[in-house]
C-alpha cells in the first residue's frame, strides 16, 4: 500500500495516507515514465498534486490507476481538494482532525444515467456545468455552440464569486476534449453501421475503443449504439405492423391554385397561431451529405391555425412515432379537413441556412410571415409556438427575435407589415392542443414507413406545402431567393408573373414586395436581366406562355432594365422581337415598329442570323394581322435562299411554314400544302426529337386548316387526316371517344381544340356523332383567356346553338365578343365579324355598331369591310353562306 506525489505536490500529507509508503516523483518525470512505473507499481492508492502540478500527468493517473484518489493542495488555504477525474464527479470535504487541513473523499457514485446529484453549494453547481459541458460537446459541438456559450458563462461567474474552484478549471477544459473526443467517435460509430458492419463487428469495436478511451467516452458510445438497437427494433416492429395498411382517407383534390393548405390559398384571419416542430437531426452542412429519403435529414415544418379554428382534440401525450399508423392517419385525415395552412422544408434545401437548428426556425418564420394572408388596414396577430430542442426550452426568452424579424419585413413592405404583431415562444410538446397535428406531419414526412409516405403522397403536401430541393414551388422559391445571394431562376421567374395575377401591382400583397427586392437586385446585375428576357424569348420560341403573364414580364423587364446598360443592337433586336410576338398575339400591328425590326433584324443578318431570322418571322406575323398577306412574300423568299445553317434549321424550316400560311391565307392551298410539307421535312432533321415533333405537330395543324378550306379535298379524306392528327396530339385515356377527349384538354392543344370544333361546322357530312361527344361533357369544358381561346368559344356556342341550348350558347359568343374587344384591332375586328355572324343566328346577339367598324376601317384598311358589311345587312342565316363570309372576312386560321 503507498502514496504517490507527483510533481508540484505540497509535503504536508492528508491523514488518509499516514502509514502508507511514499513516492515522490522527479520533477521533469514524462507521461510515459509514469506509465512505466504504474505496470511495476499498480497498488496505489491515492496521488498527491499541486496547484500547478502539470495537467497531462494528473489525466495520465487516472488511466494508470484508476481505484486511486487524486488529492489537490490549495495552499492558501491550506486545504485538500479530490481532483475532478472521470471515476469522481462529485465530493464533499470533511475536516481532517490530525492536520487541520480539510480532506476530500468520494461522495455516492453518480446515478446509472451519469446525472450528478443536485446541490445548492457552488462548487456543485461548477461540476454539473462541467459535466453539462461534456455532454454538449458529446452531442455536437456545432449545434450546441448557443449552449455551450452559455454554460461556460456561468462556469466562469462561479469561478469569480469562489476562487478556490479555479481547480475545477482543468476539469472543464477536460470535459471539452473529451466531449469532442465521443462526438467524433459517435460519427464513427455512425459511419460503421451505415457502412453495413454485423453488430458482432460493432461490439468488437466498442470493447476496442472501451480499451483506450475515458469511461464516460465508452459510456456514451456505448448508449449510442444501444439506442440504435433499440430504433431498429421498434421501426422494424412498425414495418411489420404497417406492411400491407391499405388507408382509407381520400387523396387531397388540388385547384388552379394548388393544394387547398397552402398557406397562400388561406383567408385573412387577424389572429394566427404558427406551431413549429422538426424531424430528424442533421440541420448543419452535414445535411448536404445525406440522400432526400434519409431520415437523419433535418427538417422543419409549420402548421398555420386562423383564429377560431377547434380541431379535434388528440392526447396530451400524443406522439405520432409512438402511435399505431391509424392513428396518425385519422390525425392526418381530420387535419386536411380544416382551413389550417402547412408549409416545411429540409436542410438541403440550395438556400437553406447551414448553421444551425434555430436558423431554420427563424427561416421558417420568416417564410411562413411572407405567404401569410393578409387584410390591407388590418392589425394582424401572430403567435409563433416551437416545440423546445435540444436545450432551446422555455426559458429562452425570443422577444428579441420576434421584433428583429418584424423590423426585416417592415422595411421591406411597410405596406404589408406595418400592423404585424408578432409574440414567439418555446413550449413543450404538451404546450398547445394542436401541437400533436404538425407532430404528425414531421412524423409522416421524417418515417422511412412506407404507410406513412403513402399518408403523405395522399395529402399531396410533398411538393406542394413539404417542399424538397427537387421541387418547383414558385412562390416559395422566390421568398428564398429573397433570403439567400443566387437570384430566383428565370423559369421561377417568368411562373411567379404567369401565375401572380393583379398581385403584382397590388402593394400590400406578398409578391409585389418580394417582386420589388428582386428587381432592384436584377437592375444592378445586367447578367440577370438577361437571363430573363432570354426565358421569354424561349417561351415564345416553343408557344410555352398565355398573354397575360407575357404581358406582366415584359413590363416588369422593362421596369427593372439596368440604368446604367446601353443595350446593344443583338439585346434590341431581342427585346423588340419579344414586344412584338406579345403584340401579335393580342392583334396589334404598328407600321414604323415593324419597319424598324425588319431593318434592325437585316442589319444584324451576318452578326447573328437566326436571332435576326427569328425577329423576321414575327414581323411577317405582325403584317398578317394587318391583313396583309402578300407584302412580306419577298422578304421570306430572301432568308429562304440562304443556307439552312446560316439561319439554324428550325428557323428554315419556320421561314418554309411560314410562307405556307401567306399562301393560306390568300386561298392558295396546293401551293401551301407544299410549303408545309417541306417545313415538316426539315423539322424531322433536328436532333432534338421532343422539339422536332412539336414543330411538326404544329406545322400540322396549319395543314389540317388549310385542307378544312380546300374544295379539293373530299370530306371523307379530310377527316382521315384530321383523326390521325388529333389521335397524335391529344391527351387522355385512349378507350374514350376521341372527340370526348379533345373537348376535355386544355391549353397545351388548343389549336386542335380549335381545329376540332370549327370542322364539325364547316365538314358536317362526316361528323355526324362528334358533336354529342363534346357537348356531354360541358361542366369539364376548360377556358382561358388568350389566343385561341374565344374562337373555341364561338365555336362551342354554334354548337350549343345548333343542340337548342340558346342561352349557354349566348352566354359563351358574348364573353368570347369581349375577351377580344379587349385587345388590339385584328381580335376588334374578329369580334366585330363573330359579333355579325351570332346576330344573324339569334335574334338576342346585337348588330356591331357602325362606329366601331368605322374605326377599323382606318385602323384595318387591308381587311374585308365589304364582307362585314354583308353580313350585318344580308338577311340570310344559312350555315353554309355564314360560314363563306366568316371565310371572306377571316381567312384561313383567323377563325
Amino acid at each position: 500500500m503507498l502514496f504517490v506525489s507527483l510533481p508540484g505536490a505540497s509535503s504536508e500529507v492528508p491523514s488518509v495516507v499516514k502509514g502508507l509508503h511514499h513516492l515522490a516523483l522527479l520533477k521533469d518525470t514524462t507521461v510515459a515514465q509514469l506509465r512505466a512505473l504504474a505496470e511495476s507499481l499498480p497498488g496505489v492508492e491515492h496521488v498527491l498534486a499541486g496547484k500547478h502540478s502539470n495537467a497531462l500527468l494528473m489525466d495520465e493517473v487516472a488511466r494508470c490507476w484508476p481505484q486511486a484518489k487524486v488529492h489537490v493542495f490549495y495552499q492558501e488555504e491550506r486545504q485538500w481538494r479530490e481532483y475532478a477525474t472521470r471515476e469522481t464527479s462529485h465530493n464533499v470535504s470533511v475536516r481532517d482532525s490530525d492536520t487541520a487541513t480539510k480532506v476530500t473523499v468520494a461522495a455516492k457514485k453518480p446515478a446509472a444515467n451519469n446525472t450528478p446529484p443536485k446541490s445548492n453549494s457552488l462548487e456543485d453547481q461548477a461540476r454539473d456545468l462541467v459535466w453539462k459541458c461534456y455532454l454538449q460537446h458529446a452531442w455536437g459541438e456545432q449545434k450546441n455552440q448557443i449552449q455551450i456559450n452559455q454554460l461556460q458563462g456561468k462556469f466562469e461567474l462561479l469561478l469569480t464569486q469562489d476562487s478556490e474552484l479555479m481547480f475545477l478549471q482543468h476539469g472543464w477544459d477536460k470535459a471539452v476534449r473529451e466531449g469532442r473526443e465521443a462526438h467524433r467517435l459517435d460519427n464513427e460509430l455512425t459511419s460503421l453501421l451505415r457502412s453495413g458492419k454485423s453488430d458482432a463487428e460493432i461490439q468488437a469495436w466498442l470493447e476496442r475503443i472501451g480499451k483506450q478511451a475515458p469511461k464516460r467516452v465508452a459510456n456514451h458510445l456505448r448508449k449510442s449504439f444501444k439506442k440504435v438497437c433499440k430504433d431498429r427494433q421498434n421501426n422494424q416492429q412498425k414495418i411489420r405492423q404497417a406492411h400491407g395498411y391499405k388507408p382509407s382517407m381520400p387523396e387531397v383534390e388540388l385547384t388552379e391554385q394548388g393544394h387547398p393548405n397552402a398557406i397562400a390559398n388561406l383567408q385573412p384571419s387577424p389572429q394566427w397561431t404558427l406551431l413549429i416542430d422538426e424531424t430528424g437531426q442533421s440541420f448543419d452542412a452535414t445535411a448536404d451529405e445525406l440522400h432526400d429519403a434519409n431520415k437523419e435529414l433535418g427538417k422543419v415544418v409549420g402548421l398555420l391555425l386562423p383564429q377560431g379554428l377547434t380541431l379535434p382534440s388528440l392526447p396530451n401525450s400524443f406522439h405520432a412515432t409512438d402511435e399505431p399508423t391509424d392513428t396518425v392517419e385519422r390525425a392526418l385525415a381530420n387535419l386536411l379537413q380544416h382551413p389550417v395552412g402547412i408549409f416545411g422544408f429540409t436542410s438541403k434545401d440550395p438556400v437553406s441556412g447551414r448553421y444551425s437548428w434555430f436558423q431554420k426556425i427563424q427561416q421558417l418564420s420568416r417564410w411562413v410571415l411572407q405567404l401569410l394572408p393578409m387584410q390591407p388596414g388590418q392589425e394582424t396577430r401572430v403567435d409563433i409556438q416551437i416545440e423546445r430542442y435540444s436545450g432551446y426550452d422555455e426559458n429562452y426568452d425570443l422577444k428579441a427575435v420576434g421584433e428583429l424579424l418584424v423590423a426585416d419585413l417592415v422595411e421591406i413592405n411597410p405596406e404589408r407589415f406595418g400592423q404585424l404583431r408578432l409574440n414567439m415562444n418555446f413550449i413543450d410538446k404538451s404546450g398547445h392542443p394542436a401541437n400533436g397535428y404538425v407532430d404528425t406531419i414531421a412524423n409522416c414526412w421524417g418515417s422511412s414507413v412506407a404507410a406513412k409516405k403513402k399518408l403523405l403522397n395522399l395529402a399531396k403536401l410533398p411538393g406542394h406545402c413539404l417542399i424538397r430541393p427537387s421541387d418547383d414551388a414558385v412562390y416559395e422559391r422566390l421568398l428564398s431567393a429573397m433570403e439567400g445571394s443566387s437570384p430566383l431562376r428565370a423559369a421561377d421567374w417568368y411562373s411567379l408573373l404567369q401565375s401572380a395575377g393583379d398581385q403584382v401591382e397590388n402593394n400590400t400583397a406578398m409578391v409585389f414586395g418580394c417582386l420589388q427586392q428582386l428587381g432592384g437586385r436584377v437592375k444592378a446585375d445586367p447578367n440577370i436581366w438577361n437571363s430573363y428576357l432570354a426565358e421569354v424569348q424561349q417561351r415564345l420560341r416553343v408557344k410555352d406562355y398565355q398573354l397575360s403573364g407575357l404581358a406582366r414580364a415584359l413590363d416588369w423587364l422593362e421596369r427593372y432594365q439596368p440604368a446604367d446598360v446601353s443595350l446593344p443592337k443583338s439585346l434590341k433586336l431581342q427585346q423588340q422581337s419579344v414586344r412584338l410576338a406579345l403584340a401579335n398575339h393580342q392583334g396589334y400591328s404598328d407600321n414604323a415598329d415593324l419597319l424598324e425590326l425588319a431593318r434592325l433584324a437585316t442589319t444584324l443578318k451576318d452578326e447573328m442570323a437566326p436571332q435576326a431570322c427569328e425577329a423576321l418571322l414575327r414581323v411577317v406575323v405582325a403584317a398578317t394581322n394587318a391583313m396583309d398577306f402578300s407584302s412580306c412574300e419577298g422578304l421570306l423568299d430572301e432568308w429562304l435562299a440562304l443556307p439552312a445553317a446560316t439561319v439554324g434549321l428550325l428557323n428554315h424550316g419556320k421561314l418554309h411554314s411560314t410562307q405556307g400560311q401567306l399562301l393560306a391565307f390568300q386561298g392558295r392551298y396546293q401551293e401551301a400544302d407544299v410549303c408545309f410539307t417541306e417545313a415538316m421535312r426539315q423539322f424531322d432533321r433536328l436532333s432534338d426529337s421532343a422539339q422536332a415533333k412539336r414543330e411538326i405537330n404544329q406545322t400540322r395543324s396549319y395543314q389540317q386548316f388549310a385542307y378544312l378550306r380546300n374544295p379539293a379535298l373530299s370530306d371523307e379524306s379530310f377527316k382521315d387526316g384530321l383523326m390521325a392528327y388529333l389521335a397524335d396530339v391529344v391527351p387522355g385515356n385512349a378507350t374514350k371517344p376521341l372527340f370526348e377527349r379533345l373537348a376535355r384538354s386544355g391549353h397545351a392543344v388548343r389549336f386542335a381544340q380549335q381545329l376540332g370544333w370549327r370542322a364539325m361546322q364547316e365538314r358536317p357530312a362526316v361528323f355526324a356523332d362528334e358533336p354529342a361527344q363534346m357537348l356531354k361533357i360541358q361542366d369539364q369544358w376548360q377556358q382561358e383567356q388568350d389566343h385561341p381561346w374565344p374562337l373555341i368559344m364561338f365555336w362551342r356556342g354554334w354548337a350549343l346553338w345548333q343542340a337548342g341550348q340558346q342561352q349557354e350558347a349566348q352566354a359563351l359568343w358574348q364573353d368570347a365578343i369581349t375577351l377580344c374587344a379587349d385587345n388590339g384591332p385584328t381580335l376588334l375586328w374578329i369580334s366585330q365579324v363573330w359579333q355579325a355572324v351570332t346576330a344573324a343566328l339569334s335574334d338576342a346577339m346585337p348588330v356591331p355598331s357602325e362606329a366601331v367598324r368605322q374605326a377599323l376601317r382606318d385602323q384595318l384598311p387591308l381587311a374585308n369591310h365589304a364582307a362585314l358589311e354583308q353580313l350585318c345587312t344580308a338577311p340570310q342565316t344559312e350555315p353554309v353562306w355564314l360560314l363563306a363570309q366568316l371565310e371572306a372576312c377571316l381567312p384561313f386560321n383567323f377563325h
